[in-house]
């Protein structure tokens, strides 16, 4: 059974044309078939009918057959949403791939009307299933709570909507809608007006500045301590910080040695301690990814730190008697003030 979506007057048509081009839809309330759709040449004509979460893929890509279980999830997750997931063959269907400007494979994106965002996230079931949602949602929560009673991350505006500080903080946000989160604190229109930033240990900074608030943003977008990927790396360089690495290992099943654990605890209780305008703290799992850095084999667990600004970057092995919260912050002075030996950069 197929709902029957209207747009002007066509509502019959369209939706005999979407059954004809979806594979399995039901028409269950705002859910749809479990499983991902099909889709031909004739999505281009009702691309901009409801919200879409698309994968583009080649049958003879790797990369896409190791994310087919991984997306059947996700159309499972999202069954009792609004949110169609499907597929596009991109062999069979080149017109649809221009279309979409599609430049490997696989590519998933965000469709909905105009609107259109390229899903740049770990290929993981729950990653992929939080994006889709929060894409789905407003890129700005209005609320009437305090930003401690709300858990975790976040970016916030105090004010007047009428005040162009707003219309900055409103542009971000949507601009990053699918890496932060934003709410409009209502409680308190009448106050100066003012971005926040809320970490999840509860403290708060402040920016009242247009000019400042997209530097503000991409400064600030880590808690202390966060796990660092493939696909966010490039937004920890976007800091402008000193960006500090405990590079370990982990294994198919997502375990690690006892030691490599040690070491990130070590780190995550170095990140209460360290000036956080200066440093961000994180560790990674992505030893392949970090090699990039590393001009001569490297034994994991390992600190790597990197200065956004120019690439430079060091290196700090472990020790036989271990790792401590004194060796590091020391280390971090002497390398933050010029001393250590630095590799690589881009001058």
């Amino acid at each position: 059974m197929v709902e029957n979506y209207k747009i002007g007057g066509f509502g019959v048509i369209l939706s005999v044309l979407i059954g004809v081009i979806l594979t399995g839809v039901q028409a269950s309330g705002v859910g749809h078939a479990a499983r991902v759709l099909e889709l031909s040449e004739r999505f281009l004509e009702v691309r901009k009918d409801g919200v879409w979460l698309v994968k583009f893929y080649a049958p003879w890509c790797g990369h896409c057959k190791k994310l087919e279980p991984i997306f059947n999830h996700v159309a499972q997750a999202l069954h009792d949403t609004n949110i169609r997931v499907a597929k596009v063959d991109c062999t069979r269907f080149p017109t649809v791939a221009s279309e979409f400007n599609v430049r490997g494979y696989p590519t998933i994106m965000f469709i909905s009307g105009n609107r259109i965002n390229i899903y740049n996230g770990e290929r993981i079931t729950q990653d992929i299933v939080d994006y889709a949602k929060k894409m789905n949602g407003p890129h700005i929560t209005e609320t009437s709570l305090d930003p401690y009673d709300i858990d975790g991350h976040l970016f916030g505006y105090y004010g007047p909507k009428s005040d162009p500080l707003w219309l900055e903080f409103e542009t971000v946000a949507k601009d990053n809608q699918d890496t932060d989160r934003y709410y409009h604190f209502t409680s308190q229109l009448e106050s100066t007006p003012h971005v926040i930033n809320k970490k999840s240990n509860g403290l708060v900074l402040n920016v009242t500045e247009v000019a400042r608030v997209k530097a503000f943003v991409a400064s600030h977008r880590f808690d202390p301590f966060v796990r660092l990927t493939r696909s966010n790396f490039y937004r920890f360089i976007q800091t402008k910080k000193w960006v500090v690495i405990g590079v370990i290992d982990e294994d198919k099943l997502g375990r690690s040695p006892d030691h490599h654990l040690e070491f990130r605890d070590v780190l995550e209780t170095l990140a209460d301690n360290v000036d956080f305008q200066r440093f961000q703290l994180a560790w990674t799992t992505a030893v392949d990814f970090m090699a990039k850095f590393v001009t001569s084999e490297l034994e994991t667990p390992y600190l790597l730190v990197i200065n956004s600004s120019n690439y430079e970057h060091y290196f700090l092995h472990e020790e036989k008697k271990g790792w401590s919260n004194e060796r590091i912050l020391t280390y971090l002075e002497v390398v933050s003030q010029g001393g250590g030996r630095a590799y690589g950069g881009d001058t």
